[in-house]
């Protein structure tokens, strides 16, 4: 199942990107005319600049989770996460540039494969999404969850229950909300606040446990 897999599957995500991305890189300064077949190993120039690359993009996307199967994060979060990473991927390749010397790599030229790396990896991320979207629709790729929960918490529950391409199956809840207990007990197990917790999670099959309370009580979580 995709679910037993994710952390190799996230980590595959974010080769693919840093392909993509060297990819992105060689396009650009093809069409520049910085390289061609002629010279490809001619000039070394571009050959160190992608064997840095690879590294400096591949610890860029672990440090901000893009390998990440989000299954609520909103689109804007991840553009916005891709902007910051390939800014701070191409200001280093400005200066790896500078440092060395390279004249062939112009800031316009550092532009031109930021903005397309941009759009190639936010294209294929996207696609990415609304594909398992549909996987988790049918009921593949769910995660089993638990809710410690308060009246707050129902609009919250509602949304989980109508939108199932965002893949939760709720297991039960944990509160002491009257109103809880009383929309949703015939639909899930519902356990007091005074349940023995660890045993819960122990004797059930559950793979991730959310806490939606309003009072953000850190010892106690």
């Amino acid at each position: 199942m995709i679910k037993e897999r994710e952390p190799a599957l996230e980590r595959m995500s974010v080769v693919v990107q840093v392909i993509w991305t060297v990819i992105c890189y060689y396009f650009i300064i093809w069409i520049s005319g910085i390289v061609s077949i002629n010279n490809f190993f001619k000039i070394k120039e571009h050959l160190i600049i992608a064997f840095i690359m690879i590294p400096v993009w591949f610890t860029l996307f672990e440090l901000f989770e893009m390998g990440k199967m989000a299954r609520i994060q909103r689109y804007r979060n991840i553009l916005k996460k891709y902007f910051i990473a390939i800014s701070i991927g191409s200001l280093i390749f400005l200066f790896l540039s500078e440092l060395f010397d390279y004249q062939m790599f112009s800031a316009n030229i550092i532009i031109q494969f930021a903005i397309l790396n941009f759009f190639v990896l936010s294209i294929q991320k996207i696609a990415g999404r609304m594909i398992l979207r549909q996987f988790r629709k049918r009921g593949y790729n769910a995660r089993i969850i638990l809710i410690i929960a308060e009246e707050s918490t129902i609009p919250f529950i509602r949304q989980i229950i109508e939108t199932p391409e965002w893949g939760y199956r709720i297991w039960g809840i944990i509160t002491d909300s009257e109103s809880v207990k009383k929309e949703f007990e015939n639909m899930f197990y519902i356990y007091p606040e005074t349940s023995d917790f660890p045993r819960l999670l122990d004797e059930s099959i559950i793979d991730e446990v959310f806490f939606c309370k309003d009072e953000f009580n850190t010892s106690r979580i």
